[in-house]
């Protein structure tokens, strides 16, 4: 613009002062235009393409145009790789896992591989590395960061939250398998790797998952024998909330499972095939649980002796199904049952908050999550001596006064809680067929 301005005042002066002294208006003309020609490497450009590209790249911005790169970069990397007679692969292929898992812990005797006397666990969850489409999926995002934290935090639980797509063909449904693979490797003193999609809860923070009754398998899920099969049912267990042991099993398991996830014609082809092979499902690209209960149902003596379909409580919980019988809950029973009476975790599957298009309407499925979080926070909440006002409020009342002794008042709590979990009978859990897939 300055060489414009400059050229333009030369351009003046040569008209005002006279064409004898300096040249004629058409060769000042000619030589703008040779100047600008050079000045873009010998190209010309029209200037209402010139405006044109200023004007978009300024309305994008650099994070757009550098975000719209790395979307550019990562279909070229699926298109060149994404070769349906090459199968695809996690990573190496890894046949002697638990030896070194062995080694390494005798090498690092120090390191602890328990908490408390139980087997190390971490939580794993996470979302997608960009804003959410719809700007109120952030702030629930935030709260179900923070749910987890706190039941984390209250159980000596380690948490790892991912922001990162780890493989651009796995992304989706799918991302949760290299992570997984990752976190197992990268982190050998932990036992079981706990995965919680975003849109789960916690919503009973005294209930603790009964980890000595899985000592014999390696795979925990909310799910149902019947339904997965005999019955086939691409809903009869849920992947959005599941505890996988960190072994050579879980290492073969992965690699059985991710081939149908790469994007593109794979996913496409094999979503296809799982339409076919399993009961009620829409014939859309193949999910991560549809192919689990594929594998499982046609490879049974490979991988089920080593599933447990747990349904004695909500590892994963429907929440069309819980969230308005919260303040029943409240009314008769306690946190620390884990099942119907006062749910584990309650998870909002189909609701999609993070976009602008769900299963539900957005004001159900808002409302009904700041609900389930407002019912988890109270636990929190009343060790401090607070609540919700209600269950759709974010404001708190006091519900109890401090003490001069309240670490004693703490222990009286927590004991009393304790006492009450163990201690209630309650109707067995009924069989509630999931509604949704887990997203």
């Amino acid at each position: 613009m300055t060489i414009m301005c400059g050229l333009m005042t030369v351009l003046v002066l040569r008209g005002t002062i006279g064409a004898g002294q300096f040249g004629t208006p058409a060769q000042d003309f000619e030589e703008i235009r040779m100047h600008l020609k050079s000045a873009t490497g010998g190209m010309m450009l029209g200037s209402g393409r010139v405006l044109a590209q200023v004007e978009e790249e300024n309305k994008v911005g650099p994070a757009k145009r550098l975000l719209l790169k790395e979307e550019k970069d990562d279909k070229d990397q699926i298109s060149s790789s994404n070769d349906p007679n090459k199968p695809y692969r996690l990573g190496p292929v890894i046949t002697d896992w638990d030896r070194q898992r062995q080694a390494w812990k005798a090498k690092n005797p120090n390191v602890a591989t328990t908490t408390k006397g139980k087997p190390r666990m971490l939580l794993v969850t996470g979302s997608q590395p960009t804003a959410c489409e719809n700007p109120v999926g952030d702030h629930y995002l935030l709260m179900s960061i923070k749910n987890k934290i706190d039941y984390c935090r209250l159980h000596n639980i380690e948490i790892f939250y991912n922001m990162a797509h780890l493989d651009a063909e796995m992304a989706g449904f799918w991302a949760k398998l290299p992570l997984i693979r990752k976190l197992m490797l990268g982190h050998p003193q932990v036992e079981w790797i706990w995965w919680m999609d975003s849109d789960a809860m916690f919503t009973d923070m005294l209930f603790e998952v009964p980890l000595e009754k899985y000592e014999k398998y390696n795979l925990v899920l909310h799910g149902f024998d019947e339904l997965v099969f005999k019955e086939k049912s691409w809903t009869g267990l849920n992947t959005g909330s599941f505890l996988i042991r960190n072994c050579q099993w879980t290492l073969d398991l992965l690699d059985a499972w991710a081939p149908m996830g790469p994007k593109g014609i794979i996913r496409d082809k094999a979503g296809a095939l799982l339409a076919k092979a399993l009961k009620g499902r829409p014939n859309f690209e193949a999910d991560d649980q549809s192919a689990l209960v594929y594998l499982l149902v046609t490879q049974t003596d490979e991988w089920a002796d080593k599933v447990f379909l747990e349904n004695s409580y909500y590892l994963h919980g429907y929440w069309a199904i819980l969230v308005d019988h919260y303040e029943e809950m409240m009314e008769k029973y306690h946190p620390g049952l884990g099942d119907h009476r006062w749910p584990f975790v309650t998870h909002f599957v189909g609701c999609k908050p993070c976009s602008k298009v769900g299963d539900y309407s957005a004001d159900r499925c808002l409302t009904q999550m700041e609900r389930a979080f407002n019912f988890g926070d109270n636990q929190i909440l009343e060790m401090l001596g607070f609540k919700h006002r209600s269950l759709i409020s974010k404001k708190v009342k006091r519900v109890r006064n401090d003490t001069d002794d309240p670490l004693q008042l703490k222990a009286e709590l927590l004991l009393s809680q304790a006492a009450a979990s163990t201690t209630s009978n309650g109707p067995k859990l009924p069989t509630v067929k999931p509604q949704s897939l887990s997203l």
